[in-house]
This record gives structure tokens, C-alpha cells and sequence, in this order.
């Protein structure tokens, strides 16, 4: 199944000419850029799907069924952002939770989770083996991973996946995000727009801090920007928006891993510009 890390709803908001958006390799910025329909681009397949052998009574793709759901409640969030509508307070803390998710749904972060879940149940499981020896059944395995293995296949090799739920559902990560300031970038008629990365959120610093900067562009002309600190958030309530613009984008060209989609031609020497440069630091480092 193709599993989007970028959900297409997202991606729709740059398809703004003939429906289809730009998008730009990191590896070869100086290549002519694919254009496509929004969900041909930003996936995996079964990035997050367990593997065989499935958990007991478990879809395949659980995982990736739960964050659609997530992922049509947040698109009508973000339609009233655009749109200048107000949102509710439970919409408040659903875009939260979506932007706390758009970070945890990340393929580095998936991969890791993935390998980490299944060290730490092994690890669990082969603790104490006396005690499991001391109350072995008749003709049950000689250690508790092989019983495990036996009784619930697929547990341990899919224990990070099982696990990922409760870091999309952090409730302290949510909160601290729903309670501060937000505030809206509107470049409408500037002369760049922003750009969608393959990591779209910016979050620098940490979550828990007060210094901490969370950014998200919303479409080409507008950005979404939170941060609990009032310095940051004088500082670029005083920016023009055009100088947002380029700093947001330099800040998704430095974050994205192979992949930035545009609405339009206003970035591509900014593109090869950064890309220029993150070459040149990867070949001295």
C-alpha cells in the first residue's frame, strides 16, 4: 500500500497550475523538475505495515488505515486556516496532535522506531530466563522467546509498530503545542512561495523548552508558525513576509532528505543555490 508520509491533502494546496505540482531533486537540481498530480509523490510502500507474520487479529496496514483518518480531520483544519475561518477548540488540539504526528510519521523516525521495538522486546523477553524455566509447560519451548514467538507470532518483530500509536498520541507533546501562540504568514503577491519539503515541519529546539520554534508551511502563499517564546515570535511578527518566505525555505531545503515541490518556478535558484551548498559541507565533513 502506498503509504504517505506527506498526505496528499497536503500536497494539493501547491497543485495549483493544471492541478499538478513541481517537484525538484536534491540529488540533480540542475535536472528539469516532474510535475505530477498531488499522492504521486511524498510515499513509501507499507512503510509502517507490520511484517509477516501479522499480529494476532492486526490489519497489515493498521497503522497506515488510522493516520487517513487523522489525515482527512486535519485537512479541514488547515482548510479554515486558508480560508480565514475560526476552528474549534477540539479542531485546536487535532492540528496539534497532526503536527506532533507529522514529525513521529517521518521514515528515519518509522525505521527507528521499527528497530528499536524489536531490541527492547527481545531484551524483555530475555531477561530472568529461570523465571520462565521455573513455570515452563510440558512441551513449551526451552526460552521465553521462542514461547513468545510460538503464542504470538510477529510480536516482537513488529513491536515498534505496535508502540508507535502512543508516541502519535503524546499527550504532554500535544498540549505544549495546542498552548502556544500561533500565528499565520501571509505572503500573497510576494515574490517567492513557499516550498514543501519531503520533512515538512520545522521544529527546532526542544518541544518541552521556551525557546522552541515550530513551522509548517500551509500553502505556496501562507505558513503556519508556533512558538512559546515571545522574543521569536516579535522578531517574525516584525519580518516582512517576503523574508519569512526565503527563510522558511531555506530551512526546508536544509531539512529535506531527496525532495522539495513548489507551485511554481519562483524558488529554482534558491533551490540549486542551498543544494550547492549542502554539497559542499556533505564533501568536507
Amino acid at each position: 500500500m502506498h503509504e504517505h508520509h506527506i498526505p496528499e491533502f497536503y500536497q494539493s494546496a501547491w497543485a495549483v497550475e493544471d492541478a499538478r505540482l513541481y517537484r525538484h531533486s536534491l540529488a540533480n537540481p540542475h535536472w528539469r523538475p516532474s510535475r505530477k498530480h498531488p499522492g504521486a509523490f511524498g510515499y513509501l510502500d507499507d512503510y509502517t505495515a507490520f511484517q509477516a507474520p501479522t499480529p494476532n487479529g492486526v490489519h497489515k496496514n493498521a497503522f497506515e488505515l488510522d493516520t487517513q483518518v487523522l489525515d482527512s480531520k486535519a485537512a479541514r483544519v488547515r482548510d479554515k486556516f486558508l480560508s480565514g475561518t475560526k476552528h474549534s477548540s477540539d479542531e485546536h488540539l487535532l492540528w496539534a496532535q497532526f503536527l506532533w504526528f507529522m514529525r513521529i510519521r517521518e521514515p528515519e523516525r518509522v525505521a527507528h522506531a521499527r528497530a528499536i521495538g524489536k531490541q527492547s522486546a527481545l531484551e524483555h523477553f530475555q531477561k530472568d530466563p529461570h523465571e520462565y524455566l521455573a513455570v515452563r509447560g510440558e512441551g513449551e519451548p526451552d526460552n521465553f522467546v521462542d514461547y513468545v514467538k510460538k503464542h504470538h507470532p510477529g510480536f516482537i518483530e513488529n513491536a515498534g509498530i505496535l508502540f508507535l500509536p502512543g508516541f502519535v498520541n503524546d499527550e504532554n507533546a500535544q498540549l505544549l503545542i495546542a498552548r502556544m501562540p500561533w500565528t499565520l504568514v501571509d505572503a500573497h503577491g510576494g515574490p517567492r512561495t513557499f516550498l514543501l519539503g519531503d520533512r515538512p515541519l520545522l521544529l527546532r529546539g526542544d518541544i518541552r523548552e521556551s525557546k522552541v520554534l515550530l513551522a509548517i508551511p500551509l500553502s505556496p502563499t501562507m505558513a503556519f508558525i508556533a512558538s512559546a517564546d515571545e522574543q521569536i515570535r516579535e522578531r517574525i511578527a516584525h519580518s516582512p513576509p517576503e523574508q519569512v518566505v526565503e527563510r522558511l525555505n531555506e530551512e526546508t531545503l536544509y531539512r529535506s532528505k531527496d525532495y522539495v515541490f513548489s507551485a511554481d518556478t519562483t524558488n529554482f535558484d534558491l533551490i540549486q543555490k542551498i543544494t550547492a551548498e549542502k554539497k559542499t559541507w556533505a564533501r568536507s565533513s
